[in-house]
């Protein structure tokens, strides 16, 4: 659905100006879902990795003991491997933050493609759209939603008709006259 047109005919754009804009509000709710993701992995790191640092301090601690005494070789073994646990842990939840981090700069892309910008640098020829109507798949209509060109030099397509080729000469000034109305010229 078209939220926003910015052009009307007649305007002159430049090449990556906005034209118009779909509704970008389930876009919008998107990013701000994936930003929370975001801070809810960081917060999942920080936890990991205070979890990690008193698995480390508990088996430095085990590693001063005289092992078979003081502590037993499946005790200090126990915690070898909840340190190695941890670790794994702390990467498998930084890796889901650069993941939710990749999915929101997918989310943008998506959400600037949501305007649509001027290809070119131009006037706005004709504007087929407008605030509220649905766009549906574009590769069917025949119509383009904005016409534009460049209008500066103008281009004239003149017809002469065959009978009146022979009045033709190129070094005369010549006048174009609208077809509807022959006041303009």
């Amino acid at each position: 659905i078209v939220s926003q047109v910015f052009v009307k005919a007649g305007d002159r754009v430049q090449k990556g100006d906005p034209l118009f804009t779909l509704d970008q509000r389930s876009t919008q709710a998107e990013i701000s879902l994936q930003e929370r993701e975001i801070d809810v992995a960081q917060t999942e790191i920080l936890e990991t990795t205070v979890d990690l640092a008193e698995k480390k301090e508990d088996l430095r601690r085990g590693e001063a003991l005289q092992v078979g005494r003081e502590i037993s070789q499946s005790e200090l073994k126990k915690r070898q491997f909840a340190v190695t646990r941890a670790q794994a842990q702390l990467e498998h939840r930084i890796k889901g933050c650069e993941q939710a981090k990749a999915k929101l700069a997918l989310t943008k892309i998506d959400f600037e493609k949501l305007t649509v910008r001027a290809p070119i640098t131009g006037t706005i020829l004709k504007v087929r759209i407008h605030s509220g109507e649905f766009i549906s798949d574009l590769s069917s209509s025949s119509q383009a939603l904005i016409l534009m060109g460049n209008i500066h030099p103008l281009h004239l397509r003149v017809q002469i008709d065959e009978n009146d080729a022979w009045r033709f000469d190129s070094d005369t000034k010549a006048y174009a006259y609208l077809k509807s109305n022959k006041e303009i010229h």
